[in-house]
């Protein structure tokens, strides 16, 4: 972890630590754990770097931590969520920009010619640690490239990152989430004009002539994904089946339909590189 927190209730980073003006009362960040943890210095092969001791209970990661184990994708995204305000607040976290790179896997995109751009200096990443370029890329262009994010980099990290999209940087919480918090954000009037990643359990698959509908689980209003008959040819076979109790990570914008008078959610799928089922180890927590 990259990261720990004072008995001040201050979060610091491992880059700025300094043991004369922070002392040596160092906390894990995570609300449910609070370990304590000891600062282990930058050397020729890692950067700095806080670390439990590890040796009984009460210095150990709880379980319930974001730090006990690798996170799946729906846990991952859960301690973003906890974490991602105190670290974007945190003066002396480094944070990170990706840019979000998905439009030509839309198959109505045309790509347009541009001029080239002027080679700009990249910026100085000798302070933001030695490992730094590869554990988050500059540039994200797939689901796959989501999933793998989420999946091997640490919460604290995660939480220190912004999305570039549509002009804007949002953080990643803001973009990533599951089908309540979609739900509540759209009709909250809350959501951008942007696609946002979704995850979720399928649990019905309804395939029509001209549209066929996948609901994601929810615990009060679930998300329905929808397949416009147009877009049929940009799946496989047809084959919406395959996608039943299966848990997965799609891409889209956000939509309301109040249809009966009831608050639905929807997401329109134009193709197959919109939605990817995750594997085992990517699901362990995967609900609404």
């Amino acid at each position: 972890m990259l990261t720990a927190i004072l008995p001040s209730g201050k979060i610091i980073s491992a880059i700025e630590y300094d043991e004369q003006k922070h002392g040596y009362e160092l906390y894990c960040i995570d609300a449910n754990c609070k370990a304590p943890v000891v600062f282990v210095g930058r050397n020729e092969r890692t950067k700095a770097y806080f670390k439990t001791v590890g040796r009984d209970k009460g210095t150990k990661h709880t379980t319930n931590c974001g730090f006990y184990q690798p996170l799946d994708v729906a846990g991952a995204v859960e301690k973003i969520g906890e974490y991602q305000s105190a670290v974007l607040e945190a003066e002396g976290v480094p944070k990170k920009i990706i840019r979000l790179s998905l439009s030509r896997l839309d198959p109505e995109y045309e790509s347009v010619e541009r001029a080239p751009r002027e080679t700009k200096e990249k910026p100085d990443t000798e302070n933001l640690g030695l490992k730094d370029k590869r554990e988050t890329p500059d540039v994200i262009g797939s689901l796959t490239s989501i999933v793998k994010l989420l999946t091997s980099v640490e919460p604290d990290i995660l939480a220190s990152i912004y999305f570039s999209v549509a002009g804007r940087k949002i953080p990643m919480s803001m973009v990533v989430m599951g089908p309540q918090k979609a739900h509540e954000t759209v009709w909250a009037d809350e959501a951008l004009r942007i696609n946002y990643f979704v995850y979720g359990r399928v649990i019905a698959v309804r395939q029509l002539e001209k549209v066929t509908y996948l609901e994601l689980e929810g615990k009060e209003a679930p998300v329905t994904l929808v397949i416009f008959k147009d877009y049929y040819k940009h799946f496989d076979d047809d084959k919406f089946n395959l996608y039943m109790n299966k848990k997965v990570l799609v891409y889209g914008q956000l939509r309301k339909n109040d249809y009966g008078g009831k608050k639905k959610t929807e997401i329109i799928i134009k193709t197959s590189k919109y939605i990817t089922i995750l594997k085992k180890k990517e699901i362990e927590n995967v609900e609404q």
